[in-house]
């Protein structure tokens, strides 16, 4: 299927959400898959005969026979709706659903977030094991795929229509990285499926181990090994020159939102796309978790995928020392973080910001220069390598190059990629490895011009 044709099966798939203040139907609720839906009613025909292989999924009047006491009456009308039913939450105790019980006929909470019941199903498929965490988007379970017989992560968008069209951008993002990235060797997280069920767009993963920040706390925020740190360095690098060739923006990278594949591994993924967009599609102004947040994103010069950069320095400096390099309260004091080791912005990036009056006098002037218990903190008076904790020359080069006030002239992924601390040799050594190679290019290109009387 190709990209264009992808998008409108999306476009459609988002068409059919009923309205958030209405009553559910069981036709708009169906588990519509965008890429698998005409498959599994085909296949549906031959699930429901007798001779149907044991552990297969059944049909739904299959289905609605040999579990109608363990379901509810809003399931026995739901279930007719679905091709092909591999569980449906036989020992869970459900939520007896009915108009005029609450949000969403009882399946909501007051703020559109779906209520997920133990053990019972998602999209007759999927078996609620245990939450995994919450956004403001909505919740993640831990959820059991009885047709694949593997665990998946399950985000559950919130039932309201402003994340509806986020969810719509999240997954077209995703749908775009999951086709680039048919050899798995981009690091960044890879949907499986999405489907709405009951009201809410259901995104599933693979599933992962725990985040980088729950390793620094496991730790006790010690930080990492450097050969660790370059191991992580060089994966995250890996995604932002994919992230930056297709033009996405993350917009919320920190140490949260990048988990380890397995445990004992030093293989990562970036995940968590809700905030993302394309850098012609920008939205939201109000973007990026503080303490990773960009200057430019905090005075308001516009944005692109250069504040990714900068949170991979936040990033990078958090994961040696252990704790945020820059850890403001609010934005005033983030930015006077920022500036008490990278000293005061160019007079430039500061003409440029729409909010910069906030921060900065007309004469260019820090406004603010406390934090909250008063302590005095200068621009300039903390060096880069007292604030990380590290003497390493490479290392601290990398991170300066990532916290670069000016975006324009911020270290882009693919100049990361080729840095001393990602490759081992200096700038110098990489120009000089060229020579040889460019001179025997030259002495086999006169060979050839001989030989052959070509023209070089």
């Amino acid at each position: 299927m190709n990209a264009v044709h992808a998008s409108e099966k999306i476009t459609q798939m988002f068409d059919q959400l009923p309205d958030i203040h209405a009553r559910p139907n069981a036709s708009q609720l169906s588990s519509v898959r965008s890429q698998q839906i005409g498959a599994a009613k085909e296949a549906s025909k031959s699930t429901q005969s007798p001779a149907k292989k044991v552990g297969g999924p059944m049909g739904p009047s299959d289905a609605l026979v040999k579990y109608k006491r363990v379901l509810t009456k809003y399931e026995h009308n739901e279930i007719k709706e679905y091709p092909q039913i591999y569980f449906v939450g036989p020992t869970a105790r459900k939520i007896n659903a009915a108009e005029g019980k609450g949000k969403n006929c009882g399946y909501d909470d007051e703020k559109g977030r779906y209520k997920c019941v133990k053990n019972d199903h998602i999209g007759y498929r999927y078996e609620v094991m245990k939450g995994l965490g919450k956004g403001s988007f909505g919740d993640v379970v831990k959820g059991f795929d009885h047709k694949t017989k593997a665990d998946v992560a399950i985000k559950i968008i919130r039932n309201e229509r402003r994340f509806h069209k986020q969810a719509q951008s999240e997954v077209k993002i995703l749908d775009m990285l999951r086709k680039q990235d048919k050899r798995d060797n981009h690091n960044v997280i890879h949907m499986k499926d999405f489907f709405l069920f009951r009201g809410h767009l259901c995104i599933t993963f693979e599933m992962m181990k725990c985040d980088l920040y729950c390793q620094l706390k496991k730790d006790g925020f010690k930080g990492f090994p450097q050969e660790v740190i370059k191991s992580y360095t060089k994966a995250l690098v890996t995604s932002l020159r994919v992230l930056r060739r297709s033009r996405i923006i993350h917009c919320d990278l920190k140490p949260e939102n990048i988990l380890i594949r397995a445990d004992g591994s030093n293989d990562v993924k970036i995940i968590d796309f809700g905030s993302s967009c394309f850098d012609h599609q920008r939205v939201h102004t109000y973007i990026q978790s503080r303490f990773y947040r960009s200057p430019e994103v905090i005075m308001g010069l516009g944005y692109g995928v250069p504040i990714d950069m900068w949170s991979l320095g936040c990033i990078l400096a958090e994961l040696h020392s252990g704790q945020p390099i820059f850890p403001g309260h609010n934005e005033k004091e983030q930015l006077m973080y920022q500036m008490e080791t990278l000293g005061v912005p160019p007079a430039a990036v500061i003409d440029a910001g729409k909010r910069s009056a906030t921060f900065f006098s007309p004469d260019y002037e820090p406004l603010h220069l406390q934090d909250r218990k008063g302590r005095t903190r200068k621009p300039g008076t903390r060096t880069l390598e007292k604030a990380i904790g590290c003497k390493d020359p490479a290392f601290l080069d990398f991170i300066a190059r990532c916290l670069t006030w000016d975006p324009a002239e911020r270290m882009t992924p693919r100049e990361a990629a080729h840095h001393e601390y990602i490759t081992g040799r200096s700038a110098g050594q990489d120009v000089m490895s060229l020579i040889p190679k460019f001179a025997d290019s030259m002495t086999i290109g006169r060979k050839m011009n001989v030989s052959s009387g070509t023209r070089m």
